[in-house]
C-alpha cells in the first residue's frame, strides 16, 4: 500500500495473525505478509502442512522475523507460567533488531491497552520488568498463538480448511488456532476453482462462518491454476490489507452490550472491554462515530463543453478525494466516491461513481441521499450484540440511523458555455474565438443540508508581496471567503457545517502534488469578533493527503459532536501573520 500509509504506521501495535493453507496462492501470503508489516503490525504466521508443499517456512521467517508455527515447530514447552523478561535465553531467542524495540506495549494499568493479552495463560505479574508484554507469541502453541492475536487473517482460505472450520473439525493447526481465538476478528479470503467455489457445500460453509461473525474476503475473478477464466482467485493484495485494516479499527470500536444486568463473567467480557477509548494510535479518533456512517465524497474536476471535441475544466486530480474515502472507509465509514477521476486503487466495498459535469455530480448526490431514505434506520448498524452464538466483534445490531455527510472536494465549473456547439470549431473558420459563458448553479448550496452534513472545500489564489500584476487577495481575504461558506444558504451561504481552506499560491498548487495544507472552519469561526479573526480556525500544515484525510475527518467528529479539536490552533496566527 502506498500514498503514505507506510508513515502513518495505523498498525503498529497491532497483533495480527497470518494463517495459509495450502492452495497455489499461497505465494501471495509473502506479500500480505510484508504489506502487514510496513504498516507497522506484529505478524506471526501459521502454516499447514499442505501450505508447506507450496511456498517454504523460511521465506515467511525472513520477513515476519519470528519461527512459524507448523506442526514440527509447536511446542507447549513453559506454557502456563510467567513470562521472565529478564530470561536471557527467552531474550537469546529473539532476533537482534526485534530484543531492544519489539518488547513495548502500554502499562497494564493504562486505559489503552484494553486489547494487550497476555501471551501465557496466566497474567503478567505488575512488576516493574512485566510491564511490557513481548511483541511476538510464546511459546510456539496454538493456544498462546490464538491468545496473541487481535486479528487473525487466514488467507488462502481452501475449501477444505473453510469446511472444516465451519463444523469445528479441528484435525490441523490452522483449525485448532482458529477455535481458541475468543474476542478476535476473523477474516477469510477463499481462494479454489470456480465450481469448487461455488459448490453448495462451500457456499454453505462460507454462510455459515459468516453468522459465526466471520468476515469473507470474496475472491476475485482472474485465469486460474486450472487454465479456467472465473472466479476463484485469491483477492487483492491491497484489498485484503485494508480489509485488516477496517477490522482492526472496527474491533477496537467500545462495545454496547445489550443486556448489561448479565455477569460479566458469564459473557467472557472483561471490563476493559467498557471502556470508551477516544484515540487510537496517531490520534485517530476511535468512537465510532465513522463506524456504519454513510460518506460521500466527490472528487476530481467537472468539464463543461465548448464543442463536441473541446471543453472548460481545471487542474483537480482527485487525489485528496481519494485519500479521504480510504481514510473514511479504514474508519467504518460507507464511502461513496463520486469522482471524474480515479486513478489508484480503492476497496472494492468503496462505491465509486463517474462524474464529469455538474450535472453528474448533482444527480449522483441527490441519487445516493434517495437511497439513504428508503434504507431508512437499516442503513447503519450500532452496539454490539452478545445474544449471539458469535464470538467476534463484527457482529452488530442495526441501531439508530446516523446522518449521512457530504465532502464536496470536487472542483465544479463555475461557468459554462451558454450554446455549447455540436460539432469541433475549425480554426480555419473562426481564427479569433470569443466564447459567451454564464454562471452555474451551485450544487453545494442546492443540497439540502437537513438531510447530510455539508463539508465545502474552497480553494482561493493568495498574492505574494513582490507579485506583480495581480489582484490583491491576503489570506485573511481567503478566511473572511471560507467562513461565508458556513452562514445559511438563505443569509448567503452554503449550509456548510465545515469548511476546508486550501490557499493556493505561485509557489504553491496542491493539485496533482501527493501534499497539501489546509486551514479548517466550522461554525466556531463564525463567533469571531472580526472577519480576519483566526481563534477559532485551525491549521494543517503541508504534509501527504492521506495524513490530512485522517486529520480532516478527527476535525469534522470534533465539530459535529460539539467537541475540540486536538490539532493546536496557535499554528494559525504565525501562518496568518507570514501572509500578510
Amino acid at each position: 500500500m502506498k500514498n503514505g500509509y507506510e508513515k502513518i504506521q495505523p498498525l503498529k501495535h497491532k497483533n495480527i495473525l497470518l494463517c495459509v493453507s495450502g492452495s497455489i496462492a499461497a505465494y501471495k501470503a509473502i506479500e500480505i505478509l510484508s504489506g502487514l508489516k510496513k504498516l507497522g503490525a506484529n505478524v506471526a504466521v501459521v502454516l499447514s502442512e499442505e501450505a508447506k508443499r507450496f511456498i517454504s517456512p523460511l521465506s515467511f521467517e525472513a520477513i515476519s522475523h519470528t519461527q512459524v508455527l507448523h506442526k514440527y515447530t509447536e511446542s507447549w514447552v513453559d506454557f502456563g507460567k510467567s513470562l521472565d523478561f529478564c530470561d536471557s535465553n527467552f531474550c537469546g531467542n529473539l532476533p537482534a533488531d526485534f530484543r531492544a524495540d519489539s518488547i513495548k506495549v502500554p502499562c497494564v494499568d493504562s486505559t489503552a491497552d484494553s486489547h494487550t493479552d497476555s501471551l501465557s495463560d496466566s497474567s503478567v505479574s505488575k512488576s516493574s520488568t512485566a510491564d511490557f508484554a513481548p511483541s511476538y507469541p510464546h511459546p510456539k502453541s496454538h493456544i498462546a498463538y490464538a491468545k496473541w492475536a487481535h486479528i487473525v487473517l487466514l488467507a488462502p482460505a481452501t475449501a477444505n480448511t473453510i469446511a472444516k472450520l465451519a463444523y469445528g473439525i479441528a484435525d490441523n493447526l490452522i483449525v485448532q488456532t482458529l477455535l481458541a481465538t475468543k474476542h478476535t476478528q476473523i477474516l477469510l479470503a477463499p481462494a479454489m476453482n470456480t465450481q469448487m467455489f461455488l459448490s453448495p457445500q462451500v457456499q454453505s460453509a462460507l454462510d455459515r462462518l459468516q453468522d459465526y461473525g466471520y468476515e469473507i474476503i470474496p475472491p476475485k475473478e482472474a485465469l486460474l491454476a486450472c487454465d479456467e477464466y472465473g472466479i476463484g482467485a485469491l483477492a487483492e493484495v491491497e484489498e485484503i490489507i485494508f480489509r485488516t485494516l477496517r477490522a482492526s479499527y472496527m474491533r477496537d470500536l467500545p462495545l454496547k452490550i445489550k443486556n448489561p444486568s448479565k455477569d460479566s463473567k458469564q459473557n467472557n467480557f472483561s471490563q476493559s472491554d467498557f471502556k470508551r477509548k477516544n484515540f487510537v494510535q496517531n490520534g485517530f479518533l476511535q468512537s465510532g462515530f465513522w463506524a456504519g456512517r454513510e460518506v460521500i465524497i466527490t472528487g476530481g474536476g467537472a468539464t463543461s463543453p465548448i464543442d463536441t471535441v473541446r471543453a472548460i475544466s481545471n487542474h483537480s486530480s482527485g487525489k485528496q478525494a481519494i485519500a479521504i474515502a480510504k481514510a473514511a472507509y479504514t474508519l467504518g465509514a460507507k464511502v461513496t466516491l463520486i469522482s471524474s477521476k480515479i486513478d489508484s486503487f480503492l476497496p472494492s466495498q468503496i462505491e465509486c461513481i463517474d462524474a464529469q459535469s455538474n450535472d453528474n455530480y448533482k444527480e449522483a448526490i441527490e441519487s445516493k441521499l434517495r437511497d439513504f431514505d428508503s434504507f431508512g434506520d437499516c442503513a447503519n448498524f450500532g452496539g454490539f450484540d452478545d445474544s449471539t452464538k458469535s464470538k467476534n466483534i463484527k457482529d452488530k445490531t442495526p441501531s439508530e440511523r446516523k446522518k449521512p455527510v457530504l465532502f464536496m472536494a470536487a472542483a465544479l465549473c463555475d461557468y459554462a458555455l451558454q450554446s455549447p456547439k455540436t460539432y469541433k470549431i475549425k480554426k480555419s473558420t473562426s481564427p479569433n474565438l470569443t466564447l459567451e459563458l454564464q454562471s452555474c448553479e451551485d450544487v453545494l448550496a442546492s443540497i439540502d443540508s437537513e438531510k447530510i452534513y455539508k463539508v465545502g472545500f474552497k480553494a482561493e489564489s493568495i498574492t505574494q508581496k513582490n507579485e506583480k500584476n495581480a489582484t490583491e487577495n491576503t489570506l485573511e481575504d481567503a478566511l473572511k471567503n471560507a467562513k461565508k461558506m458556513l452562514r445559511r444558504v438563505n443569509e448567503g451561504g452554503k449550509g456548510c457545517s465545515c469548511v476546508c481552506l486550501n490557499a493556493i499560491s505561485k509557489s504553491s498548487t496542491p493539485f496533482g502534488a501527493e501534499d497539501n495544507s489546509f486551514y479548517l472552519l466550522d461554525s466556531r469561526a463564525l463567533h469571531d469578533e472580526s472577519s480576519d479573526a483566526c481563534e477559532n480556525i485551525a491549521f494543517l500544515p503541508l504534509q501527504s493527503k492521506l495524513e490530512l484525510s485522517y486529520q480532516i475527518l478527527d476535525f469534522v467528529q470534533s465539530s459535529l459532536q460539539g467537541s475540540v479539536f486536538t490539532k493546536s490552533l496557535s499554528s494559525t496566527k504565525s501562518n496568518t501573520a507570514k501572509n500578510k
